[in-house]
């Protein structure tokens, strides 16, 4: 079986050291790309089962959304994962999403996959989501951009073993102090473990909001 997570900060804390947006273009943009995600998996014909998580560490209940967004999780059957330990998070994206995973794991373990999507991006066909559901496997983006490749990391497929694993051998530490990035330390784990991923070969369609440079990005 599979597990969907769509993963969102709502309210990222104030002390924040890495760049963030808040408030309502924030909010705009969760909903949209739930909704969005939610429209782009229902188009798929012979839908595996599978059970979708909206996990967000900033908040502790659904209160702290608006009304469209509480309608969308409700409407699509979404199960909510809310107040989650991410003390990380503030420091290093990565780090945080793995602490999260980390106090995750009694879920997680339940399923074989595990879909991640970062629902601040609007997808915009569903090729790529639909590919990992009907042929499960560890599915990456790998992205080329005149620095060392690296995965695309806002929507990838993997084993949950691995994940588990990935998470219990990870040094939050070191990437804080040394500014890893998930991208680049989680391929790393992959491929120093010689564990076998496919390279998803087109563009996944999405358009994400680099924040640090407040521009809108196409892969």
């Amino acid at each position: 079986m599979i597990i969907v997570e769509l993963r969102t900060s709502l309210l990222p804390p104030i002390g924040s050291t890495v760049p963030v947006n808040r408030g309502e273009e924030r909010f705009k943009q969760i909903e949209s790309g739930t909704l969005r995600f939610t429209e782009q998996i229902n188009k798929i014909v012979n839908l595996p089962e599978i059970d979708i998580y909206f996990s967000d560490n900033t908040i502790d209940s659904d209160a702290s959304m608006s009304e469209k967004l509480r309608s969308i999780i409700e409407d699509n059957g979404i199960k909510p994962m809310y107040n989650i330990r991410n003390d990380y998070g503030g420091r290093n994206k990565g780090a945080g999403l793995i602490e999260m995973w980390t106090s995750n794991m009694d879920t997680i373990s339940k399923y074989k996959w595990l879909l991640y999507f970062e629902p601040r991006t609007m997808l915009n066909d569903n090729e790529f989501i639909k590919n990992c559901l009907s042929s499960p496997g560890n599915h990456f983006k790998v992205l080329e951009d005149g620095i060392e490749p690296h995965f695309y990391t806002g929507l990838f497929m993997i084993k949950t073993e691995l994940l588990i694993e990935f998470c219990k051998n990870s040094d939050l530490e070191h990437m804080v102090n040394n500014s890893i990035s998930i991208e680049f330390y989680l391929k790393n784990f992959m491929d120093n473990n010689n564990y076998e991923y496919s390279e998803y070969k087109n563009k996944l369609n999405l358009t994400w909001h680099d924040v640090a440079q407040n521009r809108f990005i196409e892969f």
